[in-house]
């Protein structure tokens, strides 16, 4: 997730690496239709919606390179304490270190995609084909 820069993080050669658990939603589907209206001329269509959202919580430091072990802030000798839409850390309760902060994480993303392809054999072996498509996405990070 981040990266904060401490001296005394000697167990991790000068650096704290943050990481989070995230609760992720998503919504994705596709649909197709086609119309077919006479041997000569169809309308093939497609939309593909996918809504995302997601937001982090749970932060916590890498304990040591190479592992999967970690130091849950707040659990132990470490403080966490939201401010707004910033956490402010002090890694290491009263020990030396610094405290750090760093943004709340949440995003949505949503996205659209349509196709539409409409096919006219006009004379036999002379196809006619006019395609719209599209795609719309918006995102929001916090």
């Amino acid at each position: 997730m981040t990266t904060i820069s401490d001296p005394l993080a000697d167990h991790t050669y000068g650096e704290r690496y943050i990481f989070a658990t995230i609760e992720r939603k998503t919504l994705a589907t596709t649909l197709r239709v086609d119309w077919t209206f006479t041997t000569e001329m169809s309308l093939q269509t497609y939309l593909r919606p996918f809504i995302s959202s997601g937001n982090y919580y749970e932060y916590k430091e890498l304990n040591a390179p190479l592992t999967m072990n970690y130091s849950v802030y707040g659990t132990e000798e470490e403080h966490i304490e939201k401010q707004d839409d910033t956490y402010v850390v002090d890694p290491d309760g009263s020990d030396p270190a610094k405290l750090f902060t760093f943004d709340e994480q949440v995003f949505s993303t949503t996205v659209l995609q349509t196709n539409a392809v409409f096919r006219w054999e006009y004379q036999p072996g002379s196809i006619f084909y006019l395609v719209w498509q599209q795609d719309r996405s918006a995102e929001t990070l916090q």
